[in-house]
């Protein structure tokens, strides 16, 4: 965990993060006598959801495949092994840490979106209703949409590589997440083979170029490098996207 921390301040700049979770539905064609079990409303189509954490790098660190797609992100966390063993503090989390420049000691974190629950190891941005939402809640939203956008970049690698998950799966939900759960190995001994060979080199790097040169014109960068006031706000100046 310390090491997929330190990569998340390198690389995203934001501190005592473990891994960014998100859910993504991966659409199947309607199973027989399940009514709208695998429906999903907001997507508009049937499926089963894969909810996911993953490091700095794009890998997938854990996986939990095969809930209903009419189910919330926060609800399968909820119901996840996982997700109630962190609600227990049965996970060996590092000890809190300073943040950089300060003296504030925090624990890790995942970083999540408004769909997951506030909790001591699961971060989620402040909502724009805060009473007192001002420049530190937007930097601070700013800076965790960064880390937070690493896991919606990793399903759009895997999606991009296996274009099956791009359409209706014709099979059934347990053979739909057996399929997925073959490709997300796939998808981690491919970006290991890519880094150790030729980093930042790989077919999918115009991807990652793109998608990350998109966050850095994001208009909230400028309200963050206008930011007046206590500088330890910042943390740490943004500096590259890509590594040189």
């Amino acid at each position: 965990m310390m090491q997929i921390s330190e990569d998340f301040l390198n690389r995203w700049q934001f501190p005592n993060c473990v891994g960014a979770i998100d859910g993504k539905h991966i659409s199947i064609q309607c199973p027989p006598k399940t009514g709208s079990l695998f429906y999903s409303a907001y997507k508009k189509r049937f499926s089963i959801i894969l909810l996911a954490a993953c490091d700095a790098n794009y890998r997938f660190t854990w996986v939990d495949v095969g809930d209903y797609g009419s189910q919330s992100d926060g609800g399968v966390w909820a119901n996840s092994a996982f997700g109630q063993a962190i609600e227990a503090n049965e996970i060996d989390f590092p000890f809190p840490k300073e943040l950089p420049g300060t003296d504030v000691i925090l624990p890790f974190t995942f970083v999540a979106d408004e769909a997951f629950p506030l909790g001591i190891h699961m971060m989620r941005p402040y909502a724009r209703s805060y009473r007192t939402f001002g420049n530190a809640e937007r930097i601070f939203n700013y800076r965790l949409s960064r880390a937070k956008f690493v896991i919606e970049n990793t399903f759009g690698i895997m999606s991009s590589r296996w274009r099956i998950l791009r359409r209706d799966l014709c099979c059934t939900p347990e053979t739909t997440e057996d399929i997925v759960k073959a490709i997300v190995c796939l998808h981690n001994f491919l970006m290991v083979l890519e880094d150790n060979i030729e980093p930042w080199k790989g077919p999918i790097a115009l991807y990652l170029c793109w998608i990350e040169n998109k966050m850095e014109m994001s208009s909230e960068v400028i309200e963050d490098k206008k930011c007046t006031g206590d500088q330890s706000l910042m943390l740490v100046d943004l500096g590259p996207i890509i590594p040189q």
